[in-house]
């Protein structure tokens, strides 16, 4: 079945090959499979077929930083090993509401501890876990002040492995 369409010249990130099929990540997050000939690459005609990436890299969360700009918008920054954009979601916590990213197929460097330090005004704790073992996701929590309506904007470096997360009220 079709989950969703996308416009001639809309850019994609080639995530992973299967035979003619691509898996493709695009600019707002959502990510699916589609055939090769619905797509030139680097808007070449007749350019080579990507290829798949390098399974052989073990994906990393190196570091986890959160901070608050000049403007008192607050940030989460992950650096990562590789480029690994996470699946970013709400949640209803028992407390407070969450903003959850989850990092599939990925590990923790050792220094990385179950919280992350700091606090804001909007975003008032930042945890990692990992449920289910060492094969489950990643994920970053961040529990968010219920008195504010926010929004939330998220954007992945590819050239340095980055991705930041950033609320604003």
């Amino acid at each position: 079945p079709t989950a969703f369409g996308i416009l001639r010249g809309t850019r994609a990130e080639v995530a992973a090959v299967e035979g003619e099929w691509y898996r493709i990540l695009l600019p707002d997050g959502r990510t699916g499979w589609a055939h090769e000939t619905l797509f030139d690459t680097e808007g070449r005609d007749g350019a080579d077929k990507p290829e798949s990436r390098d399974a052989s890299v073990v994906k990393e969360i190196e570091a986890i930083v959160f901070d608050t700009t000049p403007e008192g918008h607050e940030t989460i920054t992950v650096e990562l090993n590789s480029f690994n954009p996470p699946k970013a979601y709400t949640v209803k916590g028992k407390t407070a509401p969450l903003v959850v990213c989850e990092f599939a197929d990925t590990r923790l460097s050792p220094n990385i501890g179950s919280t992350v330090p700091g606090r804001g005004e909007l975003v008032k704790a930042v945890s990692v876990r990992r449920d289910g073992g060492a094969n489950s996701p990643v994920r970053i929590e961040a529990a968010i002040d219920p008195r504010f309506k926010y929004s939330v904007d998220q954007f992945f470096f590819k050239k340095e492995n980055r991705y930041v997360i950033t609320f604003k009220k």
